[in-house]
C-alpha cells in the first residue's frame, strides 16, 4: 500500500483505502526513527550516530512527516511524493549543516591498499622508488640560484 498505491489491490472504497494507507505510514514512520539511528550505527562509529542524532532524526523526519501527510489525503503514491520532498529537505539540512557534526573517529586505511602488489613489488616498495624518482627530478634550487622577477622557494611567494 506504500510503495504503487493500493486502489487495485483490495476491494475497498476510497476512505478505506486512505485509512489503510495511514496506518501503514504510521507504522513505518514509528519503525523508521527507532531502526534508522540503529542502521547507521553498522556503517559508522557509535560515538558519530550519537553526535549526529539531530540530523538523523531531521532526516527521519523530513522523509516521514511528507509520507504521513499524504497517507492522509491519499493512498496513492504517499513514499514517492515522501521520498522526492526529503532529498530536497535533507540537501537543505547537509548545505546549512544543521545537525552535522565532524566525526570523532577517523577512517582507517585498509590493510590491502598497503600490500597492492604492482610489478611483482608490494605497492611500500614501489612507493619507495617513485618517491626517490620524485627528489631526482626535481632540482633544490637555493636563494641565490634564482634570478631576479622569480618566485623565491621558502620565501611564502616574495619577489626579489
Amino acid at each position: 500500500p506504500m510503495w504503487f498505491g493500493i486502489g487495485q489491490a483490495v476491494d475497498a472504497d476510497e476512505d478505506m483505502q486512505a485509512d489503510i494507507g495511514l496506518r501503514a505510514a504510521l507504522a513505518v514512520t514509528c519503525n523508521a526513527v527507532l531502526l534508522v539511528p540503529l542502521v547507521v550505527n553498522l556503517l559508522v562509529p557509535k560515538a558519530d550516530v550519537i553526535r549526529n542524532l539531530v540530523f538523523i532524526e531531521l532526516v527521519v523526519a523530513c522523509t516521514m512527516i511528507p509520507y504521513v501527510g499524504v497517507a492522509f489525503f491519499s493512498a496513492e503514491f504517499p513514499t514517492l511524493i515522501g521520498g522526492v520532498v526529503s532529498i530536497f529537505a535533507t540537501g537543505i539540512l547537509i548545505q546549512f549543516k544543521v545537525g552535522l557534526k565532524p566525526m570523532l573517529t577517523k577512517k582507517k586505511e585498509p590493510a590491502a591498499a598497503a600490500d597492492k602488489i604492482e610489478g611483482g613489488e608490494t605497492g611500500l616498495e614501489a612507493g619507495k622508488e617513485d618517491d626517490a624518482t620524485q627528489a631526482e627530478e626535481k632540482p633544490e634550487v637555493t636563494p641565490q640560484e634564482t634570478r631576479e622577477g622569480e618566485i623565491e622557494p621558502g620565501r611564502g611567494g616574495c619577489i626579489h
